[in-house]
């Protein structure tokens, strides 16, 4: 028996995407991230519509946040939890976090130590978001 999609709660879901997207490319893109105070800045303080808009997509990207997590949930609901799945997801980020670290000591941007490498190995068990 083949799963039957489900096109709206699809459209939901790229439309969430969208607007964390929109959300990143305010916080981490036009603002400066030291002065986050929209109206302590000099520039967007001084055009009301633009703080208002900006501001506008920081809520909207919060709440595509939820949306998304509230699909993820509901899809979760019907599934089972298998092995199979978590090594799929852990490869990929053992992988990445490896790499980075070792392009990170080889071009001089963190000296090497055997905490650090073990830290990378594990980034999600270590909370090691960053190098």
């Amino acid at each position: 028996m083949r799963k039957q999609r489900s096109s709206n709660i699809e459209l939901l879901r790229i439309i969430a995407m969208f607007l964390i997207i929109l959300h990143h490319t305010i916080v981490h893109g036009v603002l400066d991230k030291q002065t986050f105070d929209f109206f302590a800045l000099s520039y967007f303080s001084k055009h009301v519509l633009t703080v208002f808009i900006m501001q506008s997509m920081i809520i909207l990207g919060k709440m595509g946040v939820a949306i998304f997590i509230i699909i993820t949930g509901y899809f979760m609901v019907y599934s089972t939890a298998k092995l199979v799945k978590l090594i799929k997801v852990w490869l990929p980020i053992f992988f990445y976090s490896v790499v980075l670290f070792l392009f990170c000591v080889a071009i001089g941007q963190q000296p090497f130590s055997i905490e650090d490498s073990i830290k990378s190995a594990f980034p999600v068990v270590s909370n090691n978001g960053r190098l």
